[in-house]
């Protein structure tokens, strides 16, 4: 059976040699978008200059040593764009609940689930199983 699947699928996951002029695969599995990734920032650092990457390393011990800063910062800019896009926000919100409520409630009823099955199974600090 595994024979007829990769006959049924010409394509051989090895893009940077493949047979084929366009990519005929609709899908992409997580290890080529890792894969991707990593690439991006191989090409990203080779690409720097040296000021580039003194200023990059400079920004980093920065952010490294002011974080409260950064994070203050970090916290008005995000207030400042909720505040300013809040309605396009919560349309956007509302329109994505709407179209996956099932998935969202059946979630959520098997967070309540684990979560019920989590505190039935709390011990005290003697390992004994604690009655609520």
């Amino acid at each position: 059976m595994e024979a007829q699947k990769e006959r049924s699928d010409p394509c051989n996951r090895d893009c940077f040699h493949c047979i084929f002029s366009d990519c005929i695969t609709d899908t992409v599995t997580s290890e080529e978008i890792a894969f991707a990734r990593e690439l991006d920032l191989v090409a990203i650092s080779q690409r720097q200059t040296p000021i580039q990457k003194r200023r990059a390393e400079a920004q980093r011990r920065y952010r490294s040593g002011h974080r409260e800063h950064v994070r203050k910062k970090q916290r008005a800019r995000n207030k400042a764009y909720y505040s300013e896009k809040r309605d396009k926000i919560l349309d956007r919100m509302g329109r994505y609940y709407a179209e996956n409520r099932e998935e969202i409630n059946r979630r959520r009823r098997e967070r309540a689930k684990e979560k019920r099955a989590a505190a039935k199974q709390k011990t005290d600090c003697n390992g004994a199983v604690a009655s609520q």
